[in-house]
């Protein structure tokens, strides 16, 4: 697809039509890794979602696409590829994101949205007590709980299999022999914070528990267990 018409489709048709319409023109989400190995993954930010698309051969192109995203785009190969993804401990991920939109993030993406989630915040502490629970930080990509990358429209999770970011070696490893490939894991942009557990008081342990209360009962995390 030459860039004019791909600009078309992306400034004038509903995004479910555009999808498809991708597809059908050979440059849509499924293009390269997916059809290749008839597999979808799901990349959860934080989740060491770099590293696993650059050892598989994952086009970054695909970004952040979450489940229904996929479904869209194909309901066909949504319904009978393999479906996959990593998690991560709802508290570590959080620090996580948030260390790193502190940071700058990627400047090209992210730096609109540091300025507009983190303006004014001094600290960690201040961003979990204070701005977590608001609907704009809700809806950003970086803190979006989980769970929603992964389900449909009821909520439901659709994933083959769920990896998860503490065990990522050997889940890594089977995600490969699911594949039939044989890759070692890269990896790539290590957080470099403390231990999440040292960073967290009563009351923003508690904030995480009620805000990604849902992640936390289907994932089945706990604050204090052991980290990477």
């Amino acid at each position: 697809m030459d860039a004019a018409l791909s600009y078309w489709f992306r400034k004038f048709l509903p995004t479910a039509t555009r999808l498809r319409l991708e597809e059908v023109f050979g440059a849509g989400l499924y293009r390269g890794f997916s059809d290749l190995h008839r597999a979808i993954f799901i990349h959860i930010p934080k989740t060491a979602g770099v590293s696993l698309k650059q050892s598989l051969g994952v086009r970054e192109e695909t970004g952040h696409a979450d489940y229904r995203t996929f479904q869209m785009a194909s309901p066909a190969k949504c319904r009978t590829y393999f479906k996959f993804a990593f998690v991560r401990n709802p508290w570590g991920r959080l620090l996580s994101a948030y260390s790193f939109l502190d940071a700058g993030g990627i400047p090209k993406w992210d730096l609109y949205w540091r300025d507009r989630l983190l303006m004014g915040v001094s600290s960690f502490e201040q961003f979990v007590l204070e701005r977590l629970e608001t609907p704009l930080v809700q809806d950003a990509l970086h803190f979006r709980p989980q769970y929603s990358f992964l389900s449909d429209d009821s909520g439901a999770v659709m994933m083959d299999y769920i990896g998860r970011f503490e065990t990522i070696d050997a889940d890594f490893a089977h995600v490969c022999e699911r594949l039939g490939i044989a890759v070692p894991l890269r990896h790539i942009n290590r957080s470099a914070h403390s231990s999440y557990q040292d960073v967290y008081t009563p009351a923003m342990r508690d904030m995480v528990s009620r805000v990604y209360s849902r992640d936390i009962e289907l994932f089945g995390y706990q604050f204090n267990e052991p980290t990477r």
